[in-house]
Formats: C-alpha cells, structure tokens, sequence
C-alpha cells in the first residue's frame, strides 16, 4: 500500500495536484481574522517608521480562502471625524509557492495587482510577512509587515 501512496503522490506533484501533503494546502482553506499587524520602513538601513497595532471592533481585516483558489479581503475601520464605518471589499485568486501564498487582486495579472507574502501555520494560526524594498533615485526604503490571524 505504501507503493500506491508514493505513486499517486508522484502523480500528483507531476500534474501540480494539492494533496494533503503540501504544505498549507488544504490548512490554509476557510476564514482568518486578523488579531495585529506591524510595519516598519526603512531607508538606506535605517528605521523611519514603525507601526503596531492590534485589531479591535472599530478596526478589522480578514481573509477567506477558498478550495477553488479565490480569495476574499474585508477589511473596515471607523472613521472618527465622519463617526462612519468605511469598508473595503478586494477580491482575486491565490497560489501557495513552497513557503509564499501569491494574492493576484482581481482579473488583471500585472506586478500592481500580485504580492507575494511569505507564511506559516501553526495550529489556528497564520501569520504573513510582507518584505520588499523599492528604490526610489538614490535611496533604497524597505518594507516589513507582519500580520497575525486566528482562524475561525
């Protein structure tokens, strides 16, 4: 029986099939809820800025990813001078890629709209690193997120 199982995983892996034995693959399905998010930015190697925060009922951000590939980003914060909630609705496919999952916003597939976030799950936990630098003439800034979520 181990025979069949090493052949059918083979098979698999050739045609580019989830099977539970990729990492993330079916872990990463279903509802997540972002608990906090960092951000720091750098330029030329020196720290500029730095944000933390957790979320709460005026703040929210969450992901659902689906078995079909499709994701779905809601996120909404209060607006305290309007004492309004502003809500913001993004939706596109996504790809695992070893250690990354790969978000393509919406239906065109540019650099703009693709970002690739390194992740891990531990148990009902996934947390995301966004890291990339951009040069800007004669300055180069760098960007590191991290956000945490629980799955629902």
């Amino acid at each position: 029986m181990n025979k069949l199982t090493s052949i059918l995983s083979k098979i698999a892996a050739t045609l580019n099939i989830d099977t539970p034995d990729k990492k993330g693959a079916h872990n990463i399905v279903g509802k997540w809820k972002a608990l906090t998010y960092t951000e720091k930015l750098y330029e030329n190697d020196k720290l500029i800025n730095e944000d933390d925060f957790s979320y709460n009922g005026d703040n929210a951000f969450s992901m659902v990813f689906k078995k079909n590939g499709n994701f779905i980003q809601n996120e909404h914060s209060k607006d305290i001078q309007n004492n309004s909630l502003e809500k913001t609705t993004k939706k596109g496919t996504y790809a695992l890629e070893g250690d990354k999952v790969i978000l393509t916003y919406g239906s065109v597939h540019d650099d703009k709209n693709v970002i690739a976030l390194l992740y891990t799950i531990n148990e009902n936990k996934l947390t995301t690193v966004n890291d990339y630098k951009q040069k800007d003439i004669d300055d180069v800034y760098h960007h590191v997120s991290t956000r945490t979520f629980i799955k629902e």
